[in-house]
């Protein structure tokens, strides 16, 4: 049942644990057993740990469910869990989404640079992952993909030569593109 929006609930879940197989599923069935719609997610391992954000939606009784189930699964599966309960978020002005890509020898300070130079710019990071490998030749590289919000006022071919100019001054290879779609 799809609740009027001025009705529905929302929670942030962060989890994180050793890597178990069950998670996933067992938070899956907390959400649906309770009520609620999971309305986006993320999962990923880092180290040997499991680490996985939700955003759910459901009726205030539903919520509260699955906040009171969420103090059962982190004892039972030995896990940290944060919860926060949300309003989704309303744009206030035009926004154009853009793709960033950065790959560079890999070095502190790289995603310091970045988030200070988009702050400057007033351009609100929407989501980030990084992540490193090896070249063939055991090179160290770093790889950063960032999903920015632009706002419309902003001169785009200023944006992207400020951009670039940036990159060159910190030898990062990057490109900057809209998201199509």
């Amino acid at each position: 049942m799809v609740l009027p929006l001025m009705q529905q609930q929302y929670i942030v879940i962060t989890a994180q644990c050793s890597i178990q197989p069950s998670l996933v599923g067992e938070l899956a069935k907390l959400a649906a057993s309770s009520g609620c719609s999971i309305i986006n997610s993320r999962m990923d391992t880092l180290g040997r740990e499991f680490v996985m954000m939700m955003l759910l939606s459901g009726s205030w009784d539903a919520v509260a469910k699955v906040e009171s189930g969420l103090q059962l699964l982190e004892k039972r599966l030995d896990m940290r869990v944060m919860s926060r309960r949300t309003q989704m978020r309303e744009r206030t002005e035009d926004l154009l989404p853009y793709s960033v890509q950065v790959v560079a020898l890999d070095r502190a300070g790289i995603i310091q640079k970045m988030t200070e130079f988009f702050d400057g710019q007033g351009i609100f990071i929407e989501e980030m992952y990084s992540d490193t490998y090896n070249t063939a030749t055991q090179t160290v590289m770093f790889s950063l993909t960032i999903s920015i919000n632009i706002p419309a006022s902003c001169h785009l071919a200023s944006v992207r030569e400020r951009f670039l100019l940036f990159c060159d001054d910190h030898n990062l290879d990057a490109i900057i593109e809209p998201i199509k779609g």
